[in-house]
């Protein structure tokens, strides 16, 4: 594998009778391309294998209950201050035990606008279990098996994502060019006043952002999780007679694998 894969990384653990233990495979395109264009995020999950030696396939990714669970969606995902206070106080108006079970839940530890460090928008193992998903009849195969049908259906799956690839107008893929058109959409109606420096503020109601297109970062840390131009910041960039779709492909996010 490390020899028709250079810069592959592979790691095989076994017994000292000489029994399978385990085996860690890291190909060289999946860790070129996440260092290249990727948000450092590991999912790490579990899916148990079916055949004889019952193994586990380790992967790194009512009406009343939805509404509870979109309020506390709305909690968690909220990234500013103001944002969370309002959907605490909207938790509070449907079902106030609720609120007060939240509130005493630490939600320092999982609320986005709660956390001091760095965020990157995703609080689930989503990643890993449709990967999981994706390798569902290949579980039930033996060890050998599986690692080559897995390396196989990988393969295949690159290959094509690069085929897809070529036909691309520019640098950016369609969903992500979608989702930017999406974000000039939403700024273009909000108020912007220059500052020093590449510093701009955007005023939304009572909140006011601080954009510093230098940086490339913003008060909502919309811009720094998602690799994304925020809302705030297309409509900095469209007062300054800017492209926003210019200013992402010189971000990180933007490389192109040849």
């Amino acid at each position: 594998m490390v020899a028709a894969n250079p810069g592959s990384i592979v790691e095989l653990g076994h017994s000292s009778d000489g029994h399978f233990e385990q085996l860690f495979v890291a190909h060289s395109v999946s860790i070129q391309g996440f260092a290249m264009g990727c948000r450092p995020i590991i999912a790490i999950d579990s899916a148990h294998m079916s055949g004889p030696y019952r193994a586990k396939h380790n992967t790194r990714g009512n009406k009343g209950k939805e509404n509870a669970l979109q309020f506390l969606d709305s909690i968690a995902y909220a990234r500013l201050e103001h944002d969370y206070n309002v959907s605490m106080f909207e938790l509070h108006k449907y079902n106030d035990a609720l609120a007060k079970w939240v509130e005493e839940n630490e939600p320092e530890h999982w609320a986005m606008s709660k956390f001091p460090k760095q965020r990157w928008d995703k609080m689930t193992t989503n990643l890993a279990e449709s990967f999981n998903a994706w390798l569902r009849n290949e579980r039930h195969h033996s060890i050998c098996t599986f690692l080559m049908e897995h390396m196989a259906k990988l393969g295949s799956m690159l290959v094509k994502h690069k085929e897809e690839s070529n036909n691309w107008k520019g640098c950016i893929r369609p969903k992500i060019e979608e989702k930017v058109q999406q974000k000039i959409a939403k700024g273009e109606v909000y108020p912007v006043t220059p500052f020093m420096n590449g510093i701009f503020g955007v005023s939304i109601g009572t909140t006011f952002l601080n954009v510093d297109i230098m940086k490339r970062t913003c008060t909502c840390r919309g811009w720094e999780m998602l690799g994304i131009p925020c809302e705030h910041a297309a409509a900095i960039i469209l007062s300054i007679g800017h492209n926003v779709v210019d200013l992402f492909k010189i971000g990180t996010n933007s490389q192109c694998k040849s």
